[in-house]
């Protein structure tokens, strides 16, 4: 795992810590990685989805109020190729829609 920071004296046991989106792809292409997952934060995600070819996007269905969102892509660069609806239930309090996205263009 490959954490992005900019505490310069962060260290987690078992990961690797970069201090820039460029650092952290380096890392990962020289541990032999041949598909990264950004799980956050907003930033990284802006800074990131740029470089995306694909998008494994979960929805929630609520009007609850949160402190990052992912950031608005452009829909005719992408095709879903997958996309399935959970209701809420035991363990999920609001249903939601799971999608995977595929880049079809660069502009």
């Amino acid at each position: 795992m490959i954490v992005i920071t900019h505490n310069h004296t962060y260290r987690a046991n078992g990961c690797l810590i970069a201090h820039s989106v460029e650092e952290a792809l380096s890392l990962a292409e020289g541990s032999g990685e041949s598909e990264v997952f950004v799980i956050g934060g907003g930033e990284i995600f802006a800074q990131t989805i740029g470089l995306a070819d694909r998008v494994y996007l979960t929805l929630v269905h609520s009007q609850e109020v949160a402190d990052t969102y992912f950031p608005d892509i452009d829909t005719n660069q992408w095709v879903e190729i997958e996309s399935i609806d959970y209701p809420a239930g035991d363990k999920d309090q609001f249903p939601h829609t799971y999608r995977v996205l595929e880049r079809s263009s660069r502009s």
